[in-house]
């Protein structure tokens, strides 16, 4: 009998474990990482040097 509760008991963590880990692994992929005003400045200036190499 004992043995049957500490299977149940042990079955019953990795089940909630699992689904845990499923839901951590969902919210991580959904969000995108934010960029620093830096970066999004140093950007904008490459993509307008660009423009200006083209143009001449």
């Amino acid at each position: 009998m004992d043995f049957l509760i500490v299977t149940a008991c042990i079955f019953t963590m990795l089940k909630f474990l699992a689904h845990f880990k499923k839901t951590t692994n969902n919210q991580l992929d959904q969000k995108e990482p934010k960029k620093e005003d830096t970066v999004v400045l140093l950007e904008e200036i490459r993509d307008l040097l660009k423009k200006i190499d083209k143009v001449n």
